[in-house]
């Protein structure tokens, strides 16, 4: 499950250098599918991290679209 999330992050990652906005949300949703996959493994610290990373994927999709 943890590289369905990776692919979510690559496609990603890949847009944010098109300068694509829709490039965060396939950013959360990796994240997502991460804090899900890391709960389940009972690896608190990875689902923490996650979160946060999605948290900041949200902000910067929230603040592109200001422009």
């Amino acid at each position: 499950m943890g590289w369905v999330g990776n692919v979510f992050l690559i496609i990603g990652l890949w847009l944010i250098g098109y300068r694509d906005r829709k490039a965060f949300v396939f950013s959360v949703i990796g994240e997502l599918i991460w804090v899900f996959y890391s709960i389940q493994r009972e690896m608190y610290d990875l689902a923490f991290i996650c979160v946060i990373f999605g948290v900041l994927a949200m902000r910067n999709w929230y603040l592109w679209g200001k422009k």
